[in-house]
């Protein structure tokens, strides 16, 4: 290894552009840009890092820093050093830009529109407490050129900072938008990351994300707090959405998603606003809490597939699980709850409007205390000719199978007339009775049962099993 000699300092070569939030500018240094490639004292579109204002730059350098590390790609790295040899044959590695700490003032979009195919966009900062964007314009704060097919099969990072909005941000508009429509030579082509954003105040704008005609989504530890009509993210015609781990609330909603293929939801929150769901071929949320006065349902806009909801609860207030917004009928093909806890003397009812169908329901266990009650249409009660109740609850209601459970406690018929109960939901073709313990005799139809009069004081309970399809 050859190693200079003594006295000779070598150019150091940063493994990011940095970009400040303070400067000699704006009277926060004593020193240009606080050392920092980019920030409040650079030119305004400066196309290097040693380019000074008057007129200074309208993004606190932020603009000018994508445009720096656009210009700046390459694909041609050594041999050695590339792991494509010859350099990167689908585009151009940039440098990521790094904000340090501060408050960032953004008085102009920002416009991402390269000259050459990018694969990595990425901006970062310090962390959510460090780093602040603060916009306070009528549109997106940073926005990717739809129309460009320079970012294509790509990588897009941002994350670990603070978005800000003012009271002039607009309806429409996300802190960053994406918003690729059908035709564009980008669209459905690239992967969207974010890490730790902290959408902390109230915007009227859409959401704190407006992601469309993106293949994959995967945002980690995303807190919108009543950040916009659809609080974290707005997402159309997307290939996969993750988001573990996040708070999210909006004004009324906490998300907006459309025409996807898969929505996974694990670990998070949804303090205020529920979400709007439509077209969607697979859901996942692994918690939903209805947990406040201010809890909403989520609206099924569209037609879902399958729906998996592990765990609901309601602790607050008389809510509904499932609604919609449309004038016409939605379905939900196979909807799976593992388990449903209500308390606080509440009630829970699974659907808010008859225009939303479910062909195929499975809820394993439910768990409501006393005071409380859920309104599920798989679940009824009834009461006894004399005394007693008989409770019905489908464990299985799909277009080939279903099996009914009915809870007999303190049944009682003290007279010559034979009882027919209905089952909350018809049976197809045939109804068979696979388990009686009660001591009754009991026939079923695709309708519901018949208790033949015992014409006696007895009291009887115990468990019949229909099953069928």
């Amino acid at each position: 290894m050859n190693i200079p000699p003594q006295g000779i300092v070598l150019p150091y070569r940063h493994p990011y552009i940095t970009v400040s939030a303070n400067g000699i500018s704006n009277g926060l240094s004593d020193i240009l840009n606080d050392g920092a490639d980019f920030g409040p004292d650079t030119l305004l579109n400066a196309t290097l890092p040693d380019q000074y204002g008057p007129p200074y730059t309208q993004t606190t350098g932020i603009q000018e820093a994508w445009n720096y590390a656009f210009a700046t790609a390459t694909g041609n790295y050594p041999e050695e050093n590339s792991i494509a040899p010859g350099g990167n044959p689908n585009g151009y590695w940039m440098k990521p830009i790094l904000l340090l700490d501060g408050a960032f003032i953004v008085n102009q979009k920002v416009f991402l529109s390269p000259s050459v195919k990018i694969v990595n966009p990425k901006m970062i900062g310090l962390g959510s407490m460090s780093t602040y964007v603060y916009w306070n314009f009528n549109d997106n704060c940073i926005e990717i050129d739809h129309t460009n097919g320079n970012i294509k099969w790509s990588n897009i990072e941002i994350g670990y900072m603070q978005p800000d909005a003012g009271s002039n941000v607009g309806s429409g508009t996300a802190f960053f938008a994406a918003n690729y429509v059908s035709g564009d030579p980008s669209y459905g082509t690239n992967t969207f990351q974010s890490y730790d954003l902290d959408f902390s105040n109230s915007f009227s704008g859409i959401a704190a994300l407006s992601l469309t005609g993106i293949e994959n989504i995967i945002l980690y530890n995303i807190e919108a707090y009543n950040g916009g009509e659809y609080g974290a993210l707005y997402a159309e015609n997307t290939g996969t959405i993750q988001i573990l781990g996040s708070v999210m609330n909006g004004n009324p909603y906490s998300f907006y998603i459309n025409g996807v293929l898969s929505l996974a939801i694990y670990g998070s929150g949804f303090y205020v606003g529920g979400g709007v769901l439509s077209n969607i071929h697979n859901v996942y949320i692994d918690r939903y809490d209805l947990s406040n006065s201010l809890s909403k349902p989520l609206m099924i806009n569209g037609n879902i597939g399958t729906m998996h909801l592990p765990y609901v609860s309601n602790s607050s207030g008389n809510n509904n699980l499932l609604d919609t917004q449309n004038t016409s009928a939605v379905t939900i093909d196979k909807l799976k709850i593992d388990y449903i806890y209500v308390t606080n003397n509440t009630t829970l009812t699974l659907l808010g409007s008859n225009l939303v169908n479910i062909n195929d329901i499975s809820i394993d266990t439910l768990n409501v205390t006393s005071g409380s009650s859920v309104n599920i249409p798989t679940i009824s009660s009834a009461s006894g000719t004399t005394a007693g109740t008989v409770d019905m609850r489908f464990t299985e209601y799909a277009k080939s199978n279903k099996k009914l459970i009915i809870t007999f406690s303190g049944y009682e018929n003290d007279t010559t007339t034979n009882q027919t109960i209905n089952y909350p939901l018809p049976f197809s073709n045939y109804a068979i009775i696979t388990g009686n313990n009660t001591g009754l005799t009991i026939s079923a139809s695709t309708s519901g049962i018949t208790i033949t009069a015992p014409d006696s004081t007895t009291t009887y309970s115990g468990l019949v099993i229909v099953e069928g399809y």
